[in-house]
Parts: C-alpha cells; structure tokens; sequence
C-alpha cells in the first residue's frame, strides 16, 4: 500500500512510458492491509503499470531492480508506517551482475503470479470495493 505520494510517482513514471511491474501478495495475515494495498491498483494498472498477483505464498522480501543495475533489497514495506516510524534497512548494490540476478529472481517470481489487467479489475466484485476506499483513509495506521 503505497503512500500517496509514491502511487503518484509509479503512475507518472508508467505515464512517461517507464516500465512499472509490480508483484504483490493475492492473500494476507490481514484483510485490512490487502484491501489498502488493492486499493491503488486501478490508477497504477490505468496509468500503464503492470500488477501480478502471488496465489500461494505471501511474499516478505522486498526487491526492486532499476534499470537491470541498481538492485535494492529491504525489509521495509511499501507504506506509509514503513516510511515514518519503522527503523528498516535498505541495501542498494549498483552493478550489472547482481542486477540481472536479481531480474532473474523476480521474473522466477512473476512467472507463476496471477496478471491484474484493468478490464478484469473493474469487473471485480462490488462488495470489495467499499473496504478499499474506506482503508485508503487509514492506511496510514496499518
């Protein structure tokens, strides 16, 4: 679950044709965390970025390659809580090598993760969608 203001850069960056793909958990310990988490998925799926879903594990790990030469590994989550109170740590190792690795790791990943596409999303149930916007205005606290 994205902080506003970084949904707004992952969809500006898809916007200008950057290529954001995104691999989140489908299940969770907590409900309330999911559905914040869905919650941004029809702006970043709108603005081009790619989302796929895990079925049968919940991933920790947080992996970002940039540019196939800039891995980061943390174990802090992609949220507001995370950003302002958690004392997490980041590792950012700059070369090619770890960089194609870890795009290796990540497409291992994807591969059997489920595709969001927008059509799809908008067609999800009614009954989801009250429990994503209503934990969009305390996401904050999750």
């Amino acid at each position: 679950m994205p902080t506003h203001q970084e949904r707004e850069e992952l969809v500006a960056a898809a916007g200008r044709g950057v290529k954001v793909r995104l691999i989140l958990p489908g299940k969770s310990d907590s409900r309330d965390s999911l559905a914040a988490g869905r919650a941004a998925c029809d702006d970043l799926l709108a603005s081009g970025a790619e989302i796929a879903e895990t079925r049968d594990d919940v991933p920790h790990a947080k992996i970002m390659v940039v540019d196939g030469a800039w891995p980061a590994v943390s174990s802090s989550n992609f949220d507001r809580r995370s950003v302002v109170f958690s004392k997490e740590i980041h590792a950012i190792i700059l070369g090619g090598d770890t960089g194609r690795a870890m795009t290796e790791l990540l497409e291992r990943n994807r591969a059997p993760a489920v595709k969001l596409d927008l059509a799809t999303w908008r067609q999800r149930p009614l009954s989801d969608r009250p429990h994503e916007w209503l934990t969009r205005f305390w996401q904050f606290l999750l």
